[in-house]
């Protein structure tokens, strides 16, 4: 997913930190039992960032 809409010039966000929405965004899709780790937003990107360092 990420690496095709990179392709199509789309920016992508991976968020990790979703324990504060859980439980609305589970309502929300009328999934009670559902257990939310992650999101992604997509987007058009404003920001071009340089890579970050990698560790050896």
């Amino acid at each position: 997913m990420y690496l095709r809409a990179t392709e199509l010039k789309i920016g992508t966000l991976w968020i990790r930190d979703t324990v504060y929405v859980a439980e609305d965004v589970a309502k929300m899709l009328n999934h009670e039992n559902m257990e939310l780790n992650c999101a992604v937003a997509l987007g058009i990107a404003n920001q071009n960032p340089k890579q970050r360092p990698r560790k050896e």
